[in-house]
């Protein structure tokens, strides 16, 4: 018996081994999740986001198994909503097979199949020749992950924390949270001020909190047309929406003063 436990554990070193990229930066590329929405990588590093990304294929054993602990993971760092954007880019599947592995495993983070999203393309310029590899990747294009094994929930919130995420609540009651492109903050970057487009929520806004990067609470205050952030450092905040349910929405915007 100890023989067998011995050998699976030998096993397991050598395939989390190959599981990894070789790069120490970044290469940029385009995916498309399984809601059409197409993600670049070098975009998502220009808004200052720490990326992780699960390179996996639907049909591999470890990639179920740990599927779950990605997802807690993303939900531990708010759903993307906070500077943690988390994504699954598999090799060699359809979106109908990735939608299926998702629904499996009840993760809503966004996903991209292999053959319909580019991924295989994605596990190409990466140089992936291993599944499941978690890859994080700081602001700079740094590569500060090329592996995190095993990829539990505790060492990936080890790994982002390390790198600079922030934990946080996933927003509820607003439909899309986890893609970038859902904003109703305007202008982003910041100069002086901002207006949030309250025609775009079917909620009533009452108040705002902005928090800083370390977390802090700098200001929270009602809704007004127009939000001054002329005594605020510049930076990267964290601006949250109340309505009187709670949060609806969240989002991260740049102070440039």
């Amino acid at each position: 018996m100890k023989r067998i436990f011995f050998l699976i554990a030998i096993w397991i070193t050598i395939n989390s081994s190959f599981g990894q990229t070789p790069l120490d930066t970044a290469v940029n590329f385009n995916v498309k999740d399984t809601e059409g929405n197409t993600i670049e990588l070098f975009d998502l590093l220009e808004q200052d986001y720490i990326v992780i990304i699960d390179f996996f294929k639907t049909d591999c054993g470890y990639c179920n198994i740990y599927a779950p602990d990605f997802q807690s993971s993303y939900e531990d760092f708010g759903c993307n909503s906070s500077n943690v954007y988390f994504m699954s880019i598999d090799h060699g599947h359809t979106n109908e097979q990735v939608i299926a592995f998702e629904e499996e495993h009840n993760m809503t983070l966004p996903a991209c199949s292999g053959l319909d999203g580019n991924g295989n393309e994605a596990f190409e310029a990466f140089e992936i020749t291993g599944t499941p590899t978690y890859v994080v990747i700081a602001p700079d294009h740094e590569i500060l992950e090329q592996q995190i094994w095993p990829p539990v929930t505790d060492s990936l919130n080890a790994a982002l924390l390390e790198a600079g995420g922030i934990m946080t609540s996933c927003v509820t009651g607003v439909s899309d949270v986890s893609k970038v492109s859902e904003s109703l903050i305007y202008p982003n970057p910041v100069r002086e001020s901002f207006s949030i487009q309250q025609d775009r929520m079917d909620k009533k806004m009452e108040r705002i909190e902005i928090h800083n990067i370390n977390g802090s609470l700098v200001r929270s205050q009602k809704i007004k047309p127009k939000i001054s952030c002329e005594d605020l450092k510049s930076g990267m905040y964290f601006v949250t929406i109340f309505a009187d349910e709670g949060i609806i929405h969240r989002e991260k915007i740049i102070i440039r003063n």
